[in-house]
């Protein structure tokens, strides 16, 4: 990633990234930037009967714990239970939520089921 680029620019620059791995990986590009009231979710993508919600997050370096607070989770959720309410195709697929970590260098790690709907279940969300 170069340094000289705006926060908006690296974001989107990171997605992209995001994208091209999953479609890689045979997943399909649903949606781009979910945008609702409660929130919203970076990438939504599917493969057979699995629909993944995909916090991409940039940081100078990928971490070894877990960056995403409770309150991001929750939000998170939040707007895949509004998505699910507004794309009713989807309301027999398992349901994810990962995190795509990439760094200042390119370098990249994506945590399948970063967190688990039921862990959003005890706050109350779901």
């Amino acid at each position: 990633m170069k340094k000289n680029l705006s926060n908006y620019q690296t974001g989107l620059n990171a997605e992209i990234i995001a994208s091209n791995y999953l479609k890689d990986k045979g997943y399909n590009i649903f949606k781009h930037r979910y945008k609702t009231k409660y929130g919203e979710i970076d990438l939504i993508v599917f493969k057979d009967d699995l629909l993944i919600f995909v916090e991409v997050k940039n940081r100078k370096i990928i971490p070894n714990y877990d960056i995403i607070l409770n309150k991001q989770k929750s939000r998170s959720c939040e707007v895949a239970m509004y998505f699910l309410s507004q794309h009713n195709q989807f309301k027999n697929f398992q349901m994810r939520f990962d995190c795509f970590l990439i760094d200042k260098y390119g370098k990249f790690k994506c945590i399948e089921n970063a967190w688990e709907v039921s862990e959003i279940k005890l706050m109350g969300v779901l």
